[in-house]
């Protein structure tokens, strides 16, 4: 949990709703972003986990829609 707070302040300004934002709702970009170090504990596995989460959860009003890009399987 600590790495992923570390990934949120050193690339998203500590803030999750800017995943999104950074990476302009492309999936595929931001599961290569949780994934690319193994510093920050994510494995490919856990980010497609918190990503189903995100698509069936929006969490405000400006929520941006995550865009599923053809051939990514998040099932």
């Amino acid at each position: 949990m600590l790495n992923s707070a570390r990934l949120l302040v050193e690339k998203y300004d500590s803030s999750a709703y800017k995943i999104n934002e950074v990476h302009d709702g492309d999936i595929v970009e931001i599961v290569k972003a949780l994934t690319v170090e193994e510093r920050y504990g994510f494995s490919t596995k856990k980010a497609h986990m918190f990503l189903r989460g995100c698509l069936k959860t929006p969490i405000s009003k400006t929520h941006l829609p995550l865009r599923p890009q053809k051939g990514a399987n998040f099932a």
